[in-house]
């Protein structure tokens, strides 16, 4: 019997249209990171450890005797969680120590409850919307601006795999190149859009700072939620991984603590409480351990990197040279230098801004041409302008 895929072809066919990239890129690869590769990594990481918690098994109490049945115990240590004894702290055979943190003790002894690893899919998840916060607010400032700017006979109707939506010169007809080339440069020789480009740069600015800011207190937030024990985690793992394993003493194993203690109080029949103790396995801690040490290494990452971008945020908008020699990366070193002096002398730091945006999405022979003729217009506004000083010295 063959299956039917009409039913599946047709939920394709509506989901298709919401995976596609945005008709213009108003952002850059670092700010990416943070609304697309961090948010899907925490949301697959709360969908998973959400599996593992209601649909599988994620406690395994060993009872004594048949004094409680092994689905109460294993339900009473979930809710009331598992502990450990920081003593036992060591895996040694020979002093009965089979598990780090599990051995025989005293009520006086000192015992570490971990009850967040319950909280951890939840956890997840919220960081995972404030991950999305900068985006929408971005997206929120941006509304389309620079679709307004960028002619849309530049813009391919569909997207391609690799999320290029501009057209090369060859799709163009040369009065289509001259009208959008045109368009685009008269957007930078009114003065009137000198402000609202300004204020469209400094919101981004302003995006990007909350990413930075936003990932440093997600690494402040997991630490705290760890017990202050997530900030050097990663960093615990790589120096344990250099020791011989017979001394090792796992940071894993003391955040997320595979095997625990557990304690059960109950009436005897002549009333008296009765405490019954159980060792308790915690499979869901074995992958809650490996998503942690990935959000480690990306947080730190994610964090560096973020930094390094607002470095060179401050760098290229306080260096005219700089601001010169990206302008001609872009058009892959075509651009000629005097052209590009004369419009970093003329364009104010939110049309530069509004210039490499444009630069993302149009062809770079056409962003070439762009800065050629915004070039000549400055050169000969320069030339006017010092004739005029001229004259009216003179007189």
């Amino acid at each position: 019997m063959g299956i039917n895929l009409v039913p599946v072809l047709e939920v394709a066919t509506n989901i298709v249209p919401y995976l596609k990239l945005p008709h213009l890129q108003t952002d850059n690869a670092v700010f990416r990171l943070h609304y697309m590769v961090s948010v899907t990594i925490l949301y697959a990481s709360s969908l998973v450890v959400t599996h593992g918690q209601y649909f599988g098994n994620p406690i395994s109490c060993l009872v004594k005797g048949k004094t409680i049945s092994e689905g109460v115990m294993n339900t009473y240590c979930w809710i009331h969680s598992t502990f450990t004894l920081p003593k036992n702290v060591s895996m040694d055979i020979g002093s009965q120590i089979a598990h780090p943190g599990v051995g025989t003790y005293e009520e006086t002894d000192e015992q570490v409850y971990a009850q967040y690893y319950q909280w951890v899919s939840y956890t997840l998840f919220f960081q995972g919307c404030c991950f999305l916060g900068p985006y929408y607010l971005w997206k929120t400032f941006e509304n389309e601006r620079l679709s307004q700017v960028v002619p849309s006979s530049l813009m391919l109707n569909d997207h391609t795999s690799a999320g290029v939506c501009f057209k090369p010169p060859s799709m163009l007809k040369q009065k289509e190149r001259e009208v959008a080339v045109a368009k685009m440069k008269d957007h930078f020789i009114t003065k009137s859009n000198r402000v609202e480009n300004r204020h469209y740069m400094e919101k981004f600015a302003l995006c990007e700072v909350l990413n930075f800011v936003n990932v440093m207190l997600q690494i402040a937030l997991m630490d705290y939620f760890l017990g202050g024990m997530f900030s050097t985690y990663g960093s615990d793992i790589l120096r344990i991984s250099q020791l011989d394993p017979s001394d090792r003493n796992d940071s894993m194993d003391r955040v997320f603590p595979k095997v625990g203690k557990c304690t059960f109080h109950k009436y005897g029949a002549s009333g008296t409480i009765m405490r019954s103790d159980s060792i308790c396995v915690l499979p869901l801690n074995i992958m809650n351990e490996k998503i942690y040490v990935l959000l480690w290494f990306w947080f730190i990452f994610l964090a560096i990197i973020s930094g390094l971008q607002l470095t060179w945020r401050l760098a290229i908008y306080t260096s005219s040279s700089v601001r010169q020699q990206y302008l001609r990366s872009k058009t892959y070193w075509q651009a000629d230098i005097n052209d590009l002096k004369a419009i970093d002398e003329r364009i104010s730091y939110g049309d530069f801004f509004t210039l490499t945006n444009i630069a993302e999405n149009i062809d770079d022979r056409i962003f070439t041409t762009l800065l050629s003729e915004m070039g000549k217009h400055f050169q000969k506004k320069n030339d006017q302008d010092y004739i005029n000083n001229f004259l009216t010295t003179s007189v």
